[in-house]
């Protein structure tokens, strides 16, 4: 273990240590609550709680940090900046004024792997600093920590993990795995006053026997149909919210005699797919969130409905007093929201934490840009400075043209374009799952758009050939099984576009294809195909066809796979990996006039010198950096991250 203390903090030192080209600074350019228009969501928060008797409040952000405010939720500073990642739980230790944290990468839908934890962090100065603990793991590990509890009464400190179960009697000091779950993924676990714990998972509901030693899956068998359950205690009595395939919505399960019999009360809590998180405040009152926010006054047997401008993803709910549902305060999906009645909710985390999938800037004025976020739909910036909400949802690949009579085109669950200052959608025959859209740098009426057909399952070319008021299906790629994961066009041809596509059902692989017109026709042809043993992907592409140039990017944690270069339109590579940290890479762009090669990975931007890489600029978080874009006039690079919002470096 101590070997692992050593490595992660040499790995932390190194990140610290690399050069970091003082001549440029990185800005953050938002947007923020302040900044949106009728509009107040900014982002995830994962869990809060107020510690220091009052005094000190914080805040853990998915792939954020850790944030904390001294002056009742004013003003906030990240103290993690030089961690990378954010956390699902914040949790005190009144008695010895220690606090515990995950820290934790977390990137929905980006790569299938998509979380991942570094170990257990704490803090003895209420958060203004943060050491590790013992229990530490390498990324490529792929251990994810779901949970952190303190036995209030014999201090134990408890870490649970998607497979197993932590215990330390010494503040982190030693560890000792206490359950392994070997078949089951765990989600969450909850500590009874015997010193019992429960954990639920998907298909499962442990609960420990004599000094915890074992455990039992005490899960009803008719409730055993891909269910997720989620758990709740206080003093000896439990509750689990259950997501079944069994049921047509969820359901609140209750136990008062450690497991033996449950009381099942079906409520139309949310939907189906949706697991709802549960907590528990005394002896009656429950607060249920998953799709909405509900509380009962009456263990779970009737649920009143809270209603309020926030998020509704809720994540956690922390009440100051533990007693009455009037105050309290929510960690949702757009932020951390207050209320001192149950009815009128301000946010009080205004600054940006948005976890952004893409980033487009105008050629013409760097003020108009658009960015996609995680849940949080489609954002805006005019030349005026104001950021507009234009679409809801869950935001994907954008794209600004320079057209006069087209503004942007949108992929999500449903194609949607930007045209006289109105969204409209574009109905297509098949059910599409696009990602980034693409425009032609010669021909401004073309553009492409990779997606994904969950009828065929296979993916194919979106193609448009009237600024986006169209789309069409381009049959010469649909033979490109799987899921298309990224696609960039050439620079001298409207008719030339690269796109990657990965297989992942029945064996794992990744390829290139190069499509162009050839005699009137357009060809379509493979230049690229690579067996692997996991689900790697191709995440972007960067290419300069005057030069015959191709970088690829990708995900997944294979050392040597990180970077790959051809300057002969892809018929040798080269391995450009080098010395980067064996963390997913999302995005490549290669500026021609400062001879630099960046890409955007879990932990930043880095910048190939000398076959080295090193991180590029200085004032950038340990932040995921999920896109590129160059506004090559104003020489101003703009990245998308997935937590921090978009931060620009003026070249």
């Amino acid at each position: 273990m101590k070997k692992k203390i050593v490595f992660v903090c040499l790995v932390f030192l190194n990140l610290l240590g690399y050069s970091q080209n003082n001549q440029f600074l990185w800005q953050n350019f938002g947007p923020s609550a302040n900044q949106i228009l009728h509009y107040t969501n900014t982002g995830r928060v994962s869990d809060f709680k107020i510690v220091n008797n009052g005094k000190v409040m914080l805040l853990s952000a998915s792939s954020a940090g850790i944030w904390r405010s001294v002056d009742s939720g004013k003003t906030w500073a990240c103290t993690s900046e030089n961690l990378p990642g954010g956390a699902n739980s914040i949790e005190y230790d009144e008695k010895n004024g220690l606090i515990f944290i995950d820290f934790s990468i977390y990137l929905n839908g980006l790569f299938k792997n998509g979380f991942y934890s570094y170990g257990v962090f704490f803090s003895d100065d209420f958060g203004l600093s943060w050491k590790p603990t013992s229990l530490i793991f390498l990324p490529e590990q792929l251990t994810y920590i779901v949970d952190i509890k303190i036995n209030k009464i014999t201090n134990e400190l408890f870490v649970l993990t998607s497979d197993k179960l932590y215990s330390s009697k010494d503040n982190g000091k030693t560890w000792s795995i206490v359950f392994d779950a070997v078949e089951h993924e765990l989600l969450e676990m909850a500590i009874l006053l015997n010193n019992q714990i429960v954990i639920g998972g998907i298909n499962c509901l442990f609960i420990s026997k004599k000094n915890n030693k074992k455990f039992e899956n005490i899960l009803p068998d008719s409730l055993i149909n891909n269910t997720k359950v989620k758990v709740a205690a206080y003093n000896n009595t439990f509750w689990a919210s259950v997501q079944s395939n069994n049921f047509d919505k969820n359901i609140i399960v209750k136990s008062t005699d450690f497991g033996k019999t449950f009381d099942i009360y079906k409520h139309n809590l949310s939907v189906k797919w949706y697991v709802n998180e549960i907590f528990a405040f005394n002896d009656s009152l429950i607060f249920v969130g998953g799709i909405g926010l509900r509380y009962s006054t009456d263990a779970g047997k009737t649920f009143n409905t809270i209603t309020g401008r926030f998020h509704a993803d809720i994540r956690s709910v922390y009440l100051p007093d533990n007693k009455t549902y009037n105050e309290f305060y929510i960690s949702t999906d757009g932020g951390l929201f207050y209320t001192n009645n149950a009815k009128n909710f301000k946010i009080i985390s205004k600054f940006s934490l948005f976890q952004l999938y893409s980033v487009s800037v105008s050629q013409q004025d760097s003020f108009v840009l658009l960015c996609g976020a995680h849940d949080n739909g489609t954002l805006k910036r005019d030349k005026f400075g104001k950021w507009l909400h234009v679409l809801s949802g869950d935001g994907s690949g954008v794209f600004v043209s320079d057209s006069a009579d087209f503004m942007a085109a949108y992929v999500s669950k449903r194609l949607s374009v930007f045209r006289n200052n109105k969204w409209s959608y574009l109905n297509v025959s098949n059910s599409y799952l696009g990602l980034n859209p693409v425009q032609n740098k010669y021909y401004k009426n073309i553009v492409y758009a990779a997606s994904f057909s969950k009828k065929r399952n296979a993916g194919s070319v979106l193609k448009s050939v009237n600024y986006g008021l169209v789309f069409n299906e381009d049959t010469s790629t649909s033979y490109g099984v799987g899921l298309i994961s990224a696609i960039n066009s050439y620079c001298d041809s409207s008719q030339s576009f690269l796109y990657a596509s990965s297989f992942f059902w029945n064996d794992f692989y990744f390829s290139l294809y190069l499509s162009s017109v050839i005699n009137d026709s357009l060809k379509t042809h493979r230049i690229l195909k690579i067996n692997t043993n996991s689900a790697l992907k191709i995440t972007d592409i960067f290419s300069d066809f005057t030069v015959g140039e191709i970088y690829i990017v990708f995900d997944g944690f294979i050392n040597d796979k990180k970077i790959w270069f051809s300057n002969n339109e892809g018929l040798d590579w080269q391995n450009l990996t080098y010395n980067l940290p064996n963390v997913p890479v999302y995005s490549v762009i290669y500026i021609k006039n400062l001879n630099k090669l960046l890409i955007g990975n879990d932990w930043g931007v880095y910048v190939l010198v000398d076959d080295k890489w090193q991180r590029f600029g200085e004032n950038l978080p340990f932040v995921p950096v999920t896109d590129f874009s160059l506004n090559s006039v104003t020489n101003e690079l703009f990245i998308s991250t997935y937590g921090r919002g978009i931060f620009v470096l003026k070249l």
